[in-house]
């Protein structure tokens, strides 16, 4: 979503009469408002009136109106800031923190019934054709298609999801400039805030094109619909919000096709595994159910400043949450178990170790049935195929290491060096792949399938060489000098 500032009048919708100027802020901080007089009106003392002049205490009002210079109208929801509690003589400045600002209508409820959004890397995602006629470009001649494409469309219980594809830009007498675009549009069968929108459509939507692409995703437009206009042919409103963006993507990264052999391009919706409309409500459905494998798994794409460290524990925490979902935890039956525990008790009891002992041995041997840590690891990226295969090919004692690498992050005092920081780097690249590779077969993809995918992907075979290069290294005898 593109910064801004804008100037303007503002009010209190039970207020309409009293408009004050001020002008309403966008940046990297989020939404702020700022007033040239009070937003309150207040009376004037009275003769002889003794006056006190301070700032109240923090308070929020839930809506103000407003409308800029190039008469749009705005709403501001959530306004939050301390204001004066009384008339104020000379000039005024108040600031306040915006939650939610909607420029483009009038509404006085925190209620929508559709939403547009839009990303960055959506367009070469969404595989649409092209807006140019090849036919008709030999010749002095070029024809253009701006007219929207529907590219798919899912109806789930709770929406129904579209992906659109047309063309934006300006013609002139002397100019023209038109680019593609690709949009999501959704509309809701029961009205939702603002908020519950962007946690159940647009970070699905946008998780949905990071995890096909492995890369960063910006979300670059949101629009909403107020409920009240009960219309879907009703206009959007532009909508801002306080949000963690990942930076933007420079140089041959943010150019480079998806399909490029260095990418870490999984899948488009042109090269879906699935039926398109089926890929997004599986999508959907899955990130309700793991999405405490999701987020951890993509937080370093939306949080591009983590440390290393910080960057490996959270993948890892993904494959613990995925295992913990889709594989037994425990080593062996609680039955088995309670046998193993018998056999160690019982003949300690029968030496005549003393009670506070047993008690102890019998609490840590009872609580701990749970699998080896590294035995979790080794599940999951032997539960991938061909993929787990080539991993175990490049480095035997992958889960062994991945794990004694979490345990440094978790824990310190262990892989502090350069060369270790780039070992870890490394394997939690790795294992960014086999995570990816193992919510493919979730979302109902054929292992064959999955293994194709991933072993076409030069970037695969890069990290599992980079990798491979990091071991032999801190393998390496120190040189003399």
């Amino acid at each position: 979503m593109q910064h801004f500032s804008v100037e303007g009048h503002w009010w209190l919708p039970d207020h309409t009469e009293r408009r004050v100027s001020g002008t309403l802020n966008f940046t990297a901080d989020g939404l702020e408002l700022v007033l040239y007089e009070q937003l309150r009106h207040f009376p004037e003392p009275g003769e002889g009136e003794v006056v006190t002049f301070e700032p109240g205490e923090w308070s929020t009002t839930p809506i103000v109106h407003g409308q800029t210079r190039e008469w749009k109208d705005v709403t501001l929801f959530s306004v939050e800031g301390v204001p004066f509690n009384g008339a104020m003589p000379g000039s005024v400045r108040e600031s306040y923190r915006v939650t939610l600002a909607l420029i483009g209508c009038h509404t006085e409820v925190n209620s929508f019934s559709g939403a547009l959004v839009e990303f960055d890397k959506l367009n070469s995602w969404a595989d649409a054709p092209s807006i140019v006629d090849d036919v008709l470009t030999r010749g002095p001649r070029v024809e253009v298609r701006v007219e929207n494409v529907k590219l798919a469309e899912v109806a789930m219980d709770d929406s129904q999801v579209e992906l659109h594809s047309g063309a934006v830009g300006n013609v002139g007498t002397s100019r023209v400039h038109l680019d593609q675009s690709a949009d999501f549009r959704t509309e809701f069968h029961s009205p939702l805030s603002a908020e519950e929108i962007v946690e159940s459509n647009v970070r699905p939507l946008q998780d949905l094109l990071i995890f096909s692409l492995g890369r960063v995703v910006r979300l670059t437009s949101l629009q909403l619909r107020p409920a009240e206009s009960g219309d879907v042919r009703s206009g959007y409103c532009d909508a801002y919000f306080n949000a963690i963006q990942p930076l933007e993507e420079q140089g041959e990264a943010s150019r480079t096709s998806p399909w490029s052999y260095s990418e870490p391009t999984l899948m488009t919706a042109g090269n879906s595994p699935l039926p398109l409309g089926d890929l997004i409500a599986s999508w959907f459905r899955l990130w309700r159910e793991m999405r405490d494998v999701i987020v951890p798994l993509h937080a370093p794409f939306y949080a591009s400043f983590m440390y290393s460290e910080n960057r490996f524990a959270s993948v890892f925490q993904s494959a613990e949450a995925l295992h913990k979902r889709r594989f037994e935890s425990r080593e062996v039956s609680k039955s088995a178990h309670k046998n193993r525990v018998r056999a160690i008790i019982g003949p300690a009891r029968r030496a005549r170790v003393d009670a506070e002992t047993l008690a102890w041995a019998d609490r840590v041997l009872t609580s701990r049935n749970d699998k080896p840590l590294r035995m979790r690891i080794d599940e999951l990226v032997r539960s991938t195929g061909a993929v787990g295969v080539a991993v175990y090919a490049a480095n035997p004692k992958f889960a062994e290491l991945a794990t004694y690498a979490r345990t440094g992050v978790s824990h310190g005092g262990r892989l502090t060096g350069s060369e270790q920081n780039i070992r870890r780097f490394w394997h939690g690249m790795v294992l960014n792949w086999v995570l990816r590779s193992r919510l493919l077969l979730d979302l109902g993809v054929p292992l064959n399938e999955v293994e194709r995918r991933t072993l076409a992907r030069g970037a695969f075979h890069h990290a599992l060489q980079q990798m491979q290069a990091s071991i032999e290294q801190e393998s390496e005898p120190d040189k003399p000098t």
